[in-house]
């Protein structure tokens, strides 16, 4: 694995999950497809829309890790087709060897992300969340900070196939996340 993926960054503190919000502590512990679950919390079409092309960058850990030929990264954001909302940014290392050869296309054509690409594949996988966490400054592109006007909660996990690391993502959902189609 790689390392700095194992810990919160170090923008982020822990988070009791027993204080949250029924739909953040399902949004933080969840290890289905979140684009799925996205859709039966806030009732609409989650499409995920990738941002520009991403590169693994030193905090990462790929480049000083020797595995940047092999390690696509990727960044997306998670919005509402009818609302346009942002619910989610989200940044993924994929190892793209761990995963069938059909994988890259699939995933080029999945508008539900990267688990709806493994699904439409049925790629056996499972999932591990390895932290979660808050931070006060998100740690978001500019583009989409505005979608993050306070604190954004904060996940990693990985998606396991074969035995092996395939997918390492982390996950951040604006802290005033509510049910329901364009709330506030």
């Amino acid at each position: 694995m790689i390392e700095p993926w194992q810990h919160p960054p170090s923008g982020a503190v822990p988070v009791d999950l027993e204080q949250l919000t029924p739909v953040l502590r399902a949004l933080l512990t969840e290890d289905g497809t979140v684009t799925v679950l996205l859709w039966a919390l806030m009732g609409e079409t989650i499409t995920a829309i990738p941002l520009a092309a991403a590169r693994p960058s030193d905090s990462d850990g790929v480049l000083e890790s020797g595995m940047l030929s092999i390690v696509r990264p990727r960044q997306v954001v998670l919005r509402g087709t009818v609302s346009g909302r942002c619910y989610c940014c989200a940044r993924s290392l994929v190892f793209a060897e761990r995963l069938p050869a059909t994988f890259p296309e699939a995933l080029q054509n999945s508008s539900s992300g990267l688990g709806g690409a493994l699904n439409r594949l049925a790629v056996e996988t499972r999932r591990e969340i390895l932290w979660t966490g808050r931070e006060v400054v998100p740690d978001v592109p500019v583009d989409v900070r505005s979608a993050f006007p306070g604190a954004a909660l904060v996940r990693c996990y990985r998606i396991i196939h074969g035995g092996r690391t395939a997918i390492l993502i982390q996950e951040r959902f604006p802290a005033e996340l509510e049910i329901g189609i364009g709330t506030r």
